[in-house]
């Protein structure tokens, strides 16, 4: 799932070290920690939030191990239920149940008909059709075809993944697994993280199929990475420290539900098409002061589905990147980076994967691609006074940079479609580019979006027509919309 949950536990583990590094920081934050804030429920908060006030995870074994206590604590406090033993769960089991609404779906056939949990009374004045109200929503993104995708609702007792196809209509739930994190393998099969499960150093990591309640388990994993084609990398248990023997690795999922055998490095983002994959390779512990906790330094890397390197910024050492995307086209692959902990500068860097050339952007904020050759991003100065924020862009044919216009959130299909506007305001202006045309227009959400400041790439359907987005702020005790713009 675009995952909510991680994504409340990695803010607690966030808050925690920074509360480390506070003393030391402390200026420094003052200039990079100003509104530059930022998803999606399967990509970790780090990663789908690529602000720059937003800390890089944890690193140290102390912290790792905190991520597990308070993956456990939160599990039992939200779920209450004794994790079963490792074995595929079946329909007798309490663990899961799904139902199909419609005859006349895509959905897989001989499953009950069951009317729709769809809520009808949104929470906020959205001039967009409401797909579902609920406590805590989160979108889990589209199924590679485009057929369907999933929301979750993760404030109840027992957690439930709400499936629509494309036009709007449930056709199932899934309930009672406690899922943390959520990927479609194809149009009928998911991977998910779950907190029922035995293991340790890990979570219970289970292949589903949609009209079934059977789940196999594949292992234990720390963390899900899914692509818009269906690829899924799941992270191994470790404490990721160069220092020690144990670095960051990952598998592959493969078409049939297999896993691969573990690769070396830490997953950071798909290519469209599912064929590459951007892995950063920790290589050392930056020197720091006494009594802050050291991060590591390295590089990113440009691999392909099998394991085989394609390029690499081995000639740039940096901190654990962040909102890592590729180009549509898969050329370029662009991420927030500081070159040097604590003190550094957050920039933009662009590899060309082809050349392995890469090209540094001296400003930073949430990025998405509008084409192949145009990268936007929300831009916030560190200089109020001379410098407004809003929404730049970054041209592969000049290499300039250019203000595309205000706001200070941005997203766009890689197919024509941006969506642009004020997360204050709750205004946005899109507009479809199809050859030589150009249609615009505007929409309201009537409150903060759920992830403000950035629409993720993973929100919006493989074909680039349809985008869903959440509306509202949990952490508030509101209530959250889940809506659907179509231009």
């Amino acid at each position: 799932m675009s995952d909510h949950f991680e994504q409340a536990v990695e803010r607690a583990l966030a808050r925690a070290a920074q509360v480390d590094r506070s003393m030391v920081s402390e200026a420094h934050a003052a200039i990079t920690a100003l509104p530059d804030r930022r998803s999606g429920f399967g990509l970790r908060l780090r990663r789908s939030i690529p602000s720059l006030s937003l800390p890089r995870r944890p690193r140290s074994v102390a912290l790792a191990g905190a991520a597990l206590v308070v993956v456990a604590v939160v599990a039992v406090s939200m779920f209450g239920a004794p994790r079963p033993q490792p074995r595929p769960v079946g329909t007798s089991s309490p663990a899961a149940s799904l139902a199909t609404q419609s005859p006349s779906s895509s959905a897989s056939p001989g499953v009950t008909p069951m009317p729709s949990a769809i809520h009808t009374d949104p929470a906020y004045r959205e001039t967009l059709p409401v797909l579902l109200t609920g406590k805590n929503l989160a979108f889990a993104g589209w199924s590679p075809d485009g057929s369907r995708y999933a929301i979750v609702d993760d404030a109840t007792d027992s957690a439930v993944m709400h499936l629509f196809d494309r036009s709007g209509t449930e056709i199932g739930s899934v309930s009672g697994v406690g899922m943390i994190s959520f990927a479609w393998l194809d149009a009928n099969r998911f991977v998910f993280l779950s907190n029922r499960g035995n293991g340790s150093g890990g979570v219970a990591t289970f292949l589903g199929r949609v009209g079934s309640s059977d789940y196999m388990e594949l292992g234990q994993y720390d963390m899900l990475v899914p692509g818009p084609s269906g690829a899924i990398a799941l992270t191994v248990p470790g404490t990721g420290d160069p220092s020690v023997s144990t670095k960051h690795q990952y598998v592959v999922v493969s078409a049939d539900g297999s896993v691969s055998k573990p690769r070396d490095g830490e997953p950071l983002a798909w290519s469209r098409d599912g064929t590459m994959l951007a892995v950063y390779h920790a290589t050392a512990l930056a020197p720091e002061p006494s009594g802050v906790q050291a991060e590591p330094i390295g590089s990113l890397e440009v691999v392909r589905s099998t394991g085989e390197s394609v390029a690499s910024t081995h000639k740039l050492s940096f901190t654990d990147p962040y909102g890592a995307a590729f180009s549509p086209d898969g050329a370029l692959v662009a991420f927030l980076y500081d070159a040097q902990p604590l003190n550094g500068t957050p920039q933009i860097a662009i590899l060309e994967i082809g050349s392995g050339h890469v090209t540094i952007v001296p400003e930073s904020g949430p990025l998405t691609w509008a084409s192949d050759d145009q990268l936007l991003f929300a831009y916030t100065s560190t200089d109020y006074g001379k410098t407004p924020a809003g929404i730049r862009a970054w041209s592969a044919k000049t290499g300039l940079v250019t203000s595309y216009g205000p706001g200070d959130t941005v997203g766009a299909s890689g197919q024509g479609t941006v969506v642009s506007g004020s997360d204050t305001t709750h205004v946005f202006t899109w507009t479809v580019t199809t050859g030589a045309s150009t249609r615009t227009g505007t929409f309201s959400v009537g409150y903060s979006l759920g992830t403000p400041t950035l629409i993720s790439d993973s929100d919006w359907s493989p074909d680039g027509s349809s985008l869903v987005l959440t509306v509202g702020d949990y952490q508030m005790g509101t209530p959250l919309d889940a809506v659907l713009f179509r231009p």
